[in-house]
């Protein structure tokens, strides 16, 4: 689905064992949850929350069959509560998240965005990677390809990529190269948070 991950790390990243299969991933491919104080499933896309908390695969087939089939309340041994529409709340949280880094890559002036500034630095080798909506122009994308081949990120929609942009729609836009100790973090953050985003959608 146009999705290419590179991981930079040389150390190996930490691995949780997932609820659902009991493989060993990483952060990226699980979704973690806590308990309220009143028992109500929380997100804790940061891991931040204390407590181990519960770690699923990050999928929306998963964590519709642990809702639906109470297995949250099973493993903690309490009645958890999940509130209404909880599916569309962790995929909410996961757009913000992504789109979080989007804007600070947008406001530091890391991005470009626009069919014709993204191939032009395609041309002239200064992208990191781009962002793609996954509604956009195929043959738009196409052409985008076969200038040169970088890491394309493909998660979000249209409407939804455009938001940072403060545009109703936004199809391409890309990360360019700057002398900057930051920037290989921030192409890090957005290639992990892509991925968990896609991976949810099931469109990786």
């Amino acid at each position: 689905m146009g999705l290419v991950i590179e991981n930079s790390k040389t150390a190996s990243p930490k691995l949780f064992t997932c609820l659902s299969t009991g493989l060993k991933l990483d952060s990226r491919n699980l979704l973690k949850f806590v308990l309220a104080p009143d028992n109500s499933l929380t997100l804790d896309l940061m891991d931040r929350l204390p407590g181990e908390g519960f770690r699923i695969s990050a999928s929306r087939e998963v964590l519709e069959d642990f809702c639906k089939k109470d297995l949250f309340s099973q493993t903690a041994s309490c009645q958890v509560i999940i509130r209404e529409n909880f599916i569309s709340y962790v995929e909410t949280a996961l757009v913000e998240h992504f789109n979080s880094t989007i804007g600070f890559c947008r406001r530091a002036g890391f991005l470009i965005w626009g069919f014709e500034k993204v191939r032009n630095a395609l041309i002239k080798k200064e992208v990191t990677l781009r962002i793609e909506a996954l509604d956009g122009s195929t043959s738009e994308k196409r052409k985008l390809d076969s200038i040169t081949i970088v890491p394309v990120l493909q998660s979000l929609y249209a409407y939804e990529l455009a938001t940072s942009f403060r545009r109703e729609r936004l199809v391409h836009c890309a990360l360019i190269k700057k002398h900057n100790s930051g920037l290989t973090g921030l192409a890090s953050s957005l290639k992990d948070k892509s991925f968990r985003l896609a991976k949810f959608r099931m469109t990786v």
